[in-house]
């Protein structure tokens, strides 16, 4: 048993990782180094944690852990190569960790032939000081692939032997320990390494496990109270322990009837050969168990045990915690919370080391249920109000306000507690935190003002629920007539607001107006335009203020003023008729004979008549009779009628008259140049007084009929044309042939 050793973090590999480690790898191939690297290289630097597990290559014989440890490191693998892999550890040596003790276990592919001894499988243990000097040869080891290497088995897997084939034989190293003694280099830093190559050929390979560990360099006295034999014990890792006086072997030491400060000598070797020597005097450790338990949680039944052993020599190694209800703990100093209440019997076993001497301590609880302090009251208040806090279960208290009475009245935020006494004396502490709340700033919004006829909605806002004057307790009421309305806001923690008030007024009546003319002509429009309001919208759609129409009806304007208040005004509009214009001529034809047109109209009242004749000629009466100086070549004229009533709606029309044509009523065919061809450019016939048709053309009738020459005489025309007006007209009659 030996004491906890400082400046060995993570050593023995307890974290699960590399900490405090450093790694390096490169590849040995025949005689040259390459890729050299430091840092862990995964695959090649390995931590093994299963403690039930066997290596595969050792016919699952070798542990991958070793006996008591819960982590081993693996330096290698089993993958065929010319791999080199390193791991080294450096701690500075004082008197607690100068026993420095490694065990490992070797797994090796042996070549068995065409190998030098440098070129198989290797595995070595170096130890150097800090200046990178070897610390004595008995310190180191190394060792190559081989048969019958000391403290080697072999290994061959199933169905294979040697002489079958020798390639596949196995020589492996059981957990081994080994140990050096550091004192020498006390104040200084050693660094272990552990160093695993495949041959250099890249055909087998070579792997190990290892753990390391240190301890005080000294012997172990067991010689506890009441004991009449003391047991010594050196330090595990060496061989050939001999003590003196009685030049007795092996590593422990019974010294029976023992005497107080009696002194033995010890000297052993390490596995490497170094020897050690060590001395010890007999002294007798009183280790003294005890604790004290305090109560943190009554309500929860959680308690504090404070370790308040002492031993008169060494210190106290393990801690062994037995609560009573099936729990333990090897903490010095642990917290236990019980899941049931009741009388608990808790005992601390102690063990003093080096000399592994133990004591104990036992102790009942009883957890009965017990009345917790508490607090109780509202620990919140609003703004400008307090709260009253009482504290239960004890019968005397002390508030962190100075007061000692049962209750308190606080009006303030903050951390408060009181501190109870029981009837035994005892006391204990509840806290509490108390919050001042935020009063709510309530608004009312909505129109203040009330159209008349209608009503408004007042909605409050800035709390959870409010309560109006008017007795209602929604958020919006509904109001109809004027007056002061107000509400009070009340949050969820129950703080009430200030009163807050707003005054609806009953708007003074009002309407909009419309200007415009209320008549129009019947090819017009009219513009109507709205006053008095913010807003307009009028009954045929338009949102404007100004509307232009052509069509008569009723037109009503929706106004709204700026505090949204709606009006309606009317107006109706009526279209007036244009004036009648459609007059009569008489005779719709111009004759050249009598150019006399007669024109009139039905008249009514307030119109005013204007003619305008077409030859410059303008009278204003509604009827007209008017000759015409005209002659055989002109077209006919235009004749037009404008009124205007009394509303200024205008109206016209126009009539053209045409000349009436002028058919001659005789005509000479004797090629003298005049009057050789009748009617020509006509559409004509001619038939003579059988009324046989003698001609039938548009180029005029010369006289004769099939190229004869016909005798004077009477002959009916008929006549087809188109007048100025586009009228298709039939004009028949009698001319005389004469020659």
């Amino acid at each position: 048993m030996f004491a906890i050793a400082n400046n060995c973090d993570n050593l023995s590999f307890e974290r699960g990782d590399f900490t405090n480690w450093t790694g390096k790898t490169w590849l040995h191939f025949y005689t040259e180094i390459l890729n050299p690297a430091t840092g862990i290289e995964p695959g090649r630097h390995t931590i093994m944690s299963d403690t039930t597990a066997y290596d595969n290559n050792t016919g699952g014989k070798l542990k991958i852990v070793p006996p008591g440890h819960t982590h081993s490191a693996r330096l290698g693998d089993a993958v065929n190569g010319c791999l080199s892999e390193s791991l080294s550890y450096t701690l500075t040596v004082d008197s607690t960790n100068a026993l420095f003790i490694w065990k490992f276990a070797v797994v090796l592919q042996d070549p068995l032939h065409d190998h030098l001894a440098d070129e198989q499988p290797r595995f070595k243990i170096t130890l150097e000081d800090q200046d990178g000097n070897i610390i004595s040869s008995c310190s180191q080891y190394d060792v190559n692939a081989a048969e019958h290497i000391p403290g080697f088995q072999n290994y061959y897997p199933d169905g294979f032997s040697r002489d079958s084939d020798n390639v596949t034989m196995i020589v492996w190293r059981d957990w081994t320990t080994a140990a050096a003694n550091l004192m020498p280099f006390y104040g200084k830093k050693v660094t272990l390494t552990f160093t695993s190559e495949d041959c250099t050929k890249q055909g087998h390979f070579g792997y190990a496990y290892f753990v390391a560990e240190c301890h005080p360099m000294q012997i172990s006295v067991n010689y506890c109270k009441d004991d009449t034999d003391a047991r010594l014990e050196a330090p595990e890792g060496f061989s050939d322990y001999v003590w003196t006086p009685g030049n007795i072997k092996g590593r422990v030491l019974t010294v029976n009837n023992a005497t107080l400060g009696n002194q033995y000598n010890c000297s052993f070797n390490s596995v490497m050969g170094c020897q050690v020597e060590l001395s010890a005097s007999i002294v007798r450790t009183t280790p003294n168990a005890s604790f004290k338990c305090l109560l943190l949680d009554a309500q929860n039944r959680t308690y504090k045990f404070i370790n308040t052993s002492t031993t008169s020599n060494g210190t106290i190694s393990d801690f062994t915690w037995n609560f009573g209800d099936g729990t333990s703990s090897f903490d010095p100093n642990p917290t236990h919370t019980y899941t049931s209440a009741g009388i608990h019997h808790i005992t601390l076993e102690i063990v003093s080391s080096p000399s592994g001497c133990r004591s104990s301590q036992s102790l009942d609880i009883d957890d009965k249920p017990a009345v917790p302090l508490s607090i109780n009251g509202d620990p919140s208040f609003c703004h400008g109000q307090n709260t009253t806090l009482t504290a239960n279960g004890r019968i005397r208290y002390h508030w962190s306000t100075g007061e000692t009475t049962q209750s308190i009245r606080i009006s303030k935020s903050g951390s408060f507690f009181v501190v109870g006494w029981k009837e035994n004396g005892s006391k204990d502490t509840a806290f509490v935190k108390v919050k001042e709340k935020t009063l709510p700033t309530v608004s009312i919004t909505g129109s203040k003002i009330l159209c008349r006829g209608n009503s408004t909605i007042l909605t409050a806002k800035g709390a959870d629920t409010y309560t109006w004057n008017t007795n209602e307790t929604s958020q919006s009421i509904n109001v109809s007539a004027a007056g002061i309305y107000s509400v009070t806001g009340i949050t969820t923690e129950g703080c009430k607001s200030d009163v807050v008030s707003t005054e609806v007024l009953q708007e003074s009546e009002w309407k909009p107006g419309i200007t415009g003319d209320s008549l129009f002509c019947a090819n017009a429009t009219t513009t109507l335009t709205a006053s008095g309001a913010a807003a307009y919208q009028w009954n045929n759609g338009s949102s404007s203020q100004t509307i232009t129409i052509n069509t008569e009806g009723t037109y009503i304007v929706t106004g709204t003023n700026k505090n949204g208040c709606k009006a309606q005004t009317s107006m109706h509009v009526s279209k007036i008729p244009l004036p009648e214009v459609n007059f009569r001529l008489t005779p719709d034809k111009l004759d050249l004979r009598n150019p006399v047109i007669s024109g009139d109209i039905t008249t009514k009242d307030d119109i005013n008549y204007e003619w305008l004749l077409g030859d410059g000629t303008v009278t204003n009466s509604s009827t007209f009779t008017h000759k015409y100086n005209v002659s055989n070549s002109g077209t006919g004229y235009t004749i037009t009628l404008n009124a205007v009533d009394q509303y200024g709606c205008a109206n016209s029309f126009t009539k053209n008259i045409v000349l009436d044509l002028k058919v001659p009523n005789v005509f000479t065919p004797n090629n003298d140049g005049y009057n050789d061809t009748f009617m020509p450019n006509y559409d004509l016939q001619i038939y003579d007084r059988n009324g046989i048709l003698i001609y039938n053309g548009n180029q005029g009738w010369n006289g004769t009929y099939k190229g004869t020459k016909l005798d004077p005489d009477a002959y009916f025309y008929l006549l087809r044309y188109i007048d100025t007006n586009n009228i298709a007209q039939i004009k028949k009659g009698c001319v005389m042939l004469v020659r």
